[in-house]
């Protein structure tokens, strides 16, 4: 009540808000062991390679900051949101293809680098009709994206995607840029 008393009078609500968090991905169960796959011929079974294996393997850690408010005007008949994060990745996770000629095809999970990444969302909602019988209101709303891979820790640009379409992780630049 004290806050309202405060606030000027085309201002009917405001909340300010900020947070700080950490998560984590995990590798998969087997990402870190050799694993090999079964293999039936005419001559008997037998044991192809499946996965190469990383005992190195760690978790993908990102740490994001958050700050933004809510702001209701006109008895809240106009809302404003506003959003702005910044994220830092470390350890990034990304599967990587190894030389076939060590007879492992597939790709094999790594932590390469790590990653950086900033937004902003915003949102506009106005009120336009509110009555007992009708209601009706326009929302908009928009965001930023910008992400940039800031290490691969040593190792040269990487192919990502498919044969066709394909994509680069490249220090410097967005993931998967063309």
């Amino acid at each position: 009540p004290e806050m309202q008393e405060r606030l000027p009078g085309w201002l009917s609500t405001l909340r300010l808000r900020s947070s700080i968090g950490q998560s984590g991905r995990q590798p998969g169960a087997f990402d870190k062991f050799t694993t090999f796959a079964p293999l039936t011929s005419e001559l008997g079974a037998g044991l192809a390679p499946a996965q190469l294996g990383n005992p190195g393997l760690k978790p993908e850690i990102s740490t994001e900051t958050e700050m933004g408010f809510e702001a209701g005007m006109f008895n809240n008949s106009l809302s404003f949101e506003f959003t702005g994060w910044w994220r830092t990745v470390n350890d990034l996770l990304v599967a990587q293809q190894y030389p076939p000629s060590g007879g492992f095809r597939q790709p094999q999970l790594s932590n390469i680098g790590s990653m950086k990444g900033n937004g902003i969302e915003l949102g506009v909602r106005w009120f336009a009709i509110q009555n007992e019988r009708l209601t009706a209101d326009v929302y908009w709303n928009g965001a930023y994206l910008n992400q940039t891979l800031t290490s691969l820790g040593g190792a040269p640009p990487l192919k990502v995607g498919y044969i066709r379409y394909r994509g680069f992780l490249k220090e410097g630049y967005p993931l998967g840029s063309l």
